[in-house]
């Protein structure tokens, strides 16, 4: 989506992390009522008898959601649920085992097209499953194997008219890592994945494929203040062939300020959606997004430079210059339909977001952060963060993409938090320009700024063990889009009560 520049979050579940067989027992249970309907709840558990470890979560949202400019309302139906089990063989053996279904339901509108007949609604569903086995073999060396299997369900109603597309999707893959401390500013990281991807769809066909990888990782620390990162990584996709990815990453620590780099290559096949979506139908309506079979793979060169430096005890501060520059760059950019080839679904006379690469595109930036955290002697926290992105994106290309061409030039976000005793007091902001659009077929405007206000205040009784809850989102009602023609929502007003027992960490 917009703003979207890259990156991969990894995420260690307690049930998941190695080591375990301590007692203990935790959770909490939580509610949420506010406007346009909304309730909810995110409510959870977590035990250890030192012999196994069980989790469990639910977690429901639903409203009849905001009103849009049409006659609709951005309504939404989400729930998640998942169990995890870690049983406790030994010190050397460690198991983990999760399970997962997810299902959401919601208003679609313009979220992939810009079509004035564009009523969307989507049906997503999946269950997902994960296993680990680790083994610790000594002091020096260890290994594990991960598997996940995945299958999903996405069915896309663009209107009442038309018949549903429907998607069914699988995911099955396999990992292995291997440890080594070789010395003691010295650790490698090895190991072996492969994926194998497929697509049963009555829109975008059916597609199947593997991909492999093989990777070395090297963490390196020298004296107190020097830490090295290296990876070389191999890929291999069977319609892209061998791809060799390297990365290096530095940071070097003098007095209170820490200096680092990173520099690699990145690469990213199209997915099945932006090869085939829309390709499998006996027909097109305009303004509709459309996939691109010949569409080439993605490629990057990364580097950034940065500094991180604590000036009092108070206060710290960073600041991190990043540069990007893409070749063949995936998107979604208005093409006529007397100019895409071998398409014969398509309505004689109008457009289409089709997906293409865009042969160079530069993108360059800067961020700062500061942060401003003090505590009085009588009780009181006060907390202040600001962060500032510069981004500046060029293409060798005039071209106008869905979402290369709609990320934000400026970036300016923060917040203020005050703690005193049992109360907890805090405002967000934000404030976002870029380029302005328009779409006349939609009557949708991206205007060239917007600013957001949000805030939170929270009571807690009892220890922390009980806490109320109320928020404002969008506090002053501002009107604002981040994909053309996809209304967000206005001032939104909800609070809720969490109840917490047991062991909290």
């Amino acid at each position: 989506g917009p703003d979207a520049v890259g990156g991969v979050i990894n995420v260690i579940t307690k049930t998941f992390h190695e080591g375990g067989g301590g007692k203990s027992i935790g959770g909490q249970v939580s509610g949420q009522l506010g406007e346009n309907n909304l309730y909810g709840t995110n409510s959870g558990f977590h035990a250890d008898n030192g012999k196994i470890g069980l989790a469990a979560g639910v977690r429901v949202k639903r409203s009849k959601g905001y009103k849009l400019p049409v006659r609709d309302r951005a309504d939404f139906d989400l729930r998640t649920y998942s169990l995890s089990v870690a049983p406790h063989p030994g010190r050397k053996l460690n198991l983990a085992f999760r399970s997962g279904y997810d299902q959401r339901l919601f208003n679609a509108r313009n979220f992939y097209t810009r079509s004035p007949i564009d009523s969307s609604r989507e049906q997503v569903s999946a269950w997902w499953n994960q296993a680990m086995v680790g083994y610790r073999i000594n002091d020096r060396q260890s290994t594990e194997f991960k598997a996940v299997y995945r299958t999903g369900r996405d069915s896309f109603l663009f209107h009442p008219d038309f018949p549903a597309n429907v998607h069914r999707s699988n995911l099955l893959s396999l990992q292995w890592n291997h440890f080594w401390t070789v010395a003691p500013g010295l650790k490698l990281t090895g190991g072996v994945q492969s994926d194998h991807l497929q697509v049963h769809s009555s829109d975008r066909g059916d597609h199947q494929y593997w991909h492999t990888g093989l990777f070395l990782m090297a963490h390196t620390v020298i004296g107190e203040d020097l830490f090295l990162n290296t990876c070389i990584r191999m890929d291999h996709e069977p319609v892209y062939g061998w791809k060799v990815l390297p990365q290096f990453g530095a940071s070097y620590r003098i007095g209170k300020a820490r200096f680092r780099t990173a520099a690699g290559r990145t690469s990213r096949i199209p997915d099945f959606t932006e090869l085939y979506v829309s390709t499998n139908l006996p027909f097109v309506s305009g303004g509709r997004n459309l996939g691109n079979p010949a569409l080439k793979d993605e490629d990057s060169w990364n580097l950034e430079l940065g500094m991180d430096h604590s000036l009092f005890r108070f206060f710290t501060y960073s600041v991190t210059m990043f540069s990007r520059k893409s070749y063949n760059l995936i998107d979604y950019l208005l093409t006529p339909a007397d100019s895409i080839q071998g398409a014969g679904n398509l309505e004689a006379g109008q457009t289409y977001l089709y997906a293409q690469n865009i042969d160079l595109v530069n993108t360059s930036g800067i961020e700062t952060e500061g942060v401003f955290s003090y505590e009085t002697g009588y009780a009181l926290g006060i907390r202040v963060r600001i962060a500032y992105t510069l981004l500046d994106t060029k293409s060798g290309d005039a071209v106008v993409s869905k979402y290369v061409s709609t990320h934000s030039g400026q970036l300016l976000k923060g917040g203020f938090s005050l703690s005193w005793k049992s109360v907890h007091l805090y405002t967000g902001f934000l404030w976002k320009q870029r380029d302005p659009e328009k779409a006349e077929a939609i009557n949708a405007t991206l205007n060239d700024s917007y600013t957001l206000w949000n805030v939170k205040l929270d009571k807690y009784f009892l220890d922390e063990r009980i806490i109320a809850t109320f928020q404002v989102d969008n506090l002053f009602d501002e009107t604002y889009e981040d994909i053309l023609g996809a209304v967000m929502p206005g001032r939104w007003i909800h609070g809720g009560l969490i109840l917490r027992f047991g062991a909290q960490d």
